[in-house]
């Protein structure tokens, strides 16, 4: 038995297949018999037998996803000596439960809610790893549930490394219809936004937070800074066109006193309402605000064939980033087989 002492309780603390399971009682009889329960229930694919001493988290306590998380930070995360780093498993967990909310039904935790998670982790900004660590703690959160008998399985999760999820982006006559959408609706705030998203391929963190100082004459180049203000990307000096111009410059006729074109606005505010709205009348529910950034990638490649000058465009650290792209181009190295028989062919 691995019943121990706890202050004024007895607790039963054990693991099974990587899973611990700790209980506090009253009195160590009580917490040696529900520990023989447990395990029985556990070989025999049963839920974990019910806790009656008003302290517990398990069964029906969890069906809420916030006391579902509450219970596998404290028995799990923060007490098991596998997992290197605890502190990030917590905090995906944390930020799973920010986007559902603490007193959603673990029960109403499908397939498709999940996928609903990953486009809101994307449309932030963040690559799909970021989504998958994600999931990888709501799973994890899930199967404690399963033990606890709260829910009968665990729902398909759609790890995109797994999936191999296709890097989504905009065709030139897609772009143009959501450009005309926001019009009809009379969203011209929208329409800039996503004409300086598509222009500069920018993170949607540093698309809000560019400053009208970052911008050199009339708008002709913009400043993206990187390192600790964009871990993830390098500075990058932008030549603007006369459209992204066009777009800024409509910014600063409405927001004069604004610190920059977009500051105004707030991920989670109009701009999210908006962006919800377009996807169910269009049906492009893989479309996500950082699909801006995979569609200027794109198309820039497609057009020029040249990785280096995209990866210097978007920030990329490791050419092997901007390298994802190639797959998703037709004519990125049209050419080059001509090239090739000039050079050596008869």
């Amino acid at each position: 038995m691995t019943t121990r002492k706890r202050g004024t309780s007895w607790v039963a603390d054990f693991m099974v297949a990587g899973v611990r399971y700790r209980e506090p009682f009253s009195t160590e009889s009580e917490a040696q018999e529900w520990e023989l329960m447990a395990r029985a229930a556990i070989v025999a694919g049963r839920p974990l037998p019910p806790v009656s001493n008003g302290r517990s988290a398990t069964g029906a306590g969890l069906h809420t996803l916030g006391a579902l998380f509450d219970h596998v930070e404290r028995t799990h995360w923060r007490n098991n000596p596998k997992i290197t780093e605890p502190e990030t498993a917590i905090r995906n967990g944390k930020q799973v439960v920010e986007f559902f909310g603490r007193n959603m039904p673990v029960s109403a935790i499908s397939t498709d809610e999940m996928k609903r998670l990953v486009a809101h982790v994307v449309g932030q900004g963040w690559s799909y790893a970021t989504a998958d660590r994600k999931l990888a703690a709501l799973s994890k959160m899930l199967r404690f549930a399963v033990q606890a008998g709260v829910i009968a399985k665990v729902p398909p999760v759609p790890m995109t490394r797994e999936t191999g999820e296709r890097l989504r982006y905009l065709t030139e006559d897609e772009a143009r219809r959501l450009l005309k959408l926001w019009l009809e609706w009379d969203q011209p705030e929208l329409w800039a936004f996503t004409v300086f998203g598509l222009h500069c391929g920018a993170r949607l963190n540093s698309l809000l937070t560019v400053r009208w100082k970052d911008f050199g004459p009339d708008y002709c180049s913009v400043y993206f800074r990187g390192g600790s203000y964009d871990k993830q990307s390098n500075d990058r000096t932008l030549r603007m066109s006369k459209v992204a111009i066009e777009a800024v410059t409509l910014m600063r006729e409405r927001h004069p006193d604004s610190l920059g074109p977009f500051m105004h606005l707030k991920k989670d505010g109009h701009l999210r309402t908006m962006w919800d709205r377009m996807q169910r009348v269009t049906g492009w529910d893989d479309v996500v605000i950082h699909t801006l950034r995979h569609t200027c990638a794109t198309w820039m490649l497609d057009k020029t064939g040249n990785l280096q000058k995209v990866q210097k465009w978007l920030g990329h650290k490791r050419i092997e980033t901007t390298l994802k792209y190639t797959k998703l181009v037709t004519g990125a190295f049209d050419g080059m087989a001509d090239i090739m028989d000039q050079a050596i062919g008869e």
